[in-house]
């Protein structure tokens, strides 16, 4: 083993066991700045006059060079003194690393607007998934005490799964030679590190407490709107059941086939309502399904007095309406305009595209539109449900028939629900 090899063994191990005494670093860190100071003097000196080199290497450079390491070894103290558990006092730099619950993406664009918001209009670049920080003194002077304050920031992160990432900060000084040997950064970079850390775990906590807030409001408006849908199915059962039970009952004995139909259509109506309440939205073709049975329905009990046309376009059955909205509109045309008049009449429910939005119109041919209806309970409620679900993106308009009778138009936006949320319903 050479001489230079066993020298650096021993240096090594010195430096292992200073690592985990204190007092044992401060005084390897004053030694280390000490030698380095010494020999710098004395090369200097060396090359302007070589006896006075040797003169000073022995009497005058020592001291000094042992006074400027204790004070390097004073200044590291403090700042350890200020700092928690956990800093190695030899360490060139700092690290630090977190998790996030972000992919790798956002959590960059995430990481450079907390770079921003800590330190300030600093130069930042973006290279392979890293972000590279150069952070300067603020209340530097003059461009050395400048270049000696500026600590080398990057920002690492790498995916661990879906929505989740790795985030490793490391900070080191940018003039690494003058702080390996010659002065100690007195914890700046430590500082530095911990303060980009603890901005990015503030702002986790904060997005984390937006989205438990999110989500808790999104369930308190799924149960709003679940409610709302019972709500209106006892609005509007107890009115359809008793005269539907009243007229089975006269028909049993006069037409009991008539009355055995009517009983079927009304298990197949109920067993398709009783799902309703199940979401908030639901897809047109099934809304359609719906009312047509409930059409078939009043059409066995009024006889030739009702009839009904269902027109939608092909494309259109997948997309998302609020559950019973059309029913809801259905109901209405039969107990409003239909259940008063004598003559026969009929509804024509179409749906169409405008645009970006679907629109749903239900006419009816009975009487002009009486005072209150279009601010009756059914209604209010949905046009509630509709600002609900889509803002104000939707609307509903009632008005009268071009010849006669009422119409009904509702306009929501174009929305198709993702595959598992299709077979979910």
């Amino acid at each position: 083993m050479s001489t230079t090899q066993s020298a650096f063994r021993r240096h090594r191990w010195w430096r292992d066991r200073a690592s985990k005494s204190l007092g044992l670093a401060l005084c390897f860190v004053a030694l280390r700045v000490a030698v380095s100071w010494w020999a710098l003097l004395t090369a200097v000196t060396a090359v302007l006059s070589p006896p006075v080199a040797l003169v000073n290497a022995i009497l005058l450079y020592p001291p000094l060079a042992l006074v400027i390491g204790i004070r390097a070894a004073i200044a590291q103290h403090r700042a350890l003194s200020d700092a928690r558990a956990g800093w190695a006092p030899l360490a060139l730099g700092h690290r630090h690393a977190l998790s996030l619950d972000l992919p790798q993406e956002p959590a960059l664009r995430m990481a450079r607007g907390v770079v921003e918001s800590t330190f300030g209009s600093v130069e930042q670049r973006l290279a392979d998934g890293t972000l590279f920080v150069r952070i300067s003194s603020a209340d530097s002077r003059s461009w050395w005490t400048r270049a000696l304050g500026t600590d080398l920031l990057t920002v690492t992160i790498n995916e661990e799964g879906p929505g989740h990432s790795a985030i490793e900060l490391a900070g080191e000084p940018a003039q690494r030679w003058f702080y390996r040997f010659l002065w100690v950064d007195g914890g700046r970079c430590r500082a530095r590190v911990e303060a980009l850390a603890y901005a990015v775990r503030g702002h986790q906590r904060a997005q984390r407490e937006v989205n438990l807030a999110t989500a808790h409001r999104d369930a308190l408006q799924t149960r709003l709107s679940q409610a709302e849908l019972l709500l209106l199915r006892a609005q509007i059962e107890p009115h359809f059941l008793f005269n539907t039970l009243a007229h089975l009952r006269s028909s049993i004995q006069s037409d009991p086939d008539a009355a055995c139909a009517m009983l079927d259509q009304l298990v197949e109506f109920l067993r398709a309502t009783s799902r309703v309440a199940t979401h908030a939205l639901t897809p047109l073709s099934a809304e359609l399904s719906r009312v047509e049975t409930y059409f078939k329905l009043m059409a066995t009990r009024l006889g030739g007095r009702f009839r009904f046309t269902i027109d939608c376009e092909p494309d259109l059955g997948s997309c998302e309406v609020p559950a019973a909205s059309v029913l809801i509109l259905a109901e209405n045309a039969i107990k409003h305009g239909i259940e008063r008049i004598d003559t026969p009449g009929a509804v024509a429910v179409s749906c169409r595209r405008e645009d970006d939005r679907l629109v749903i119109t239900v006419h009816n041919d009975g009487p002009p539109l009486a005072p209150g209806v279009s601010s009756g309970v059914g209604l209010s409620n949905l046009r509630a449900r509709l600002d609900l679900c889509f803002g104000s993106g939707a609307d509903l308009c009632i008005e009268d028939g071009e010849h006669t009778g009422v119409q009904v138009s509702m306009r929501v936006p174009m929305r198709v629900p993702v595959r598992g949320d299709e077979h979910a319903r």
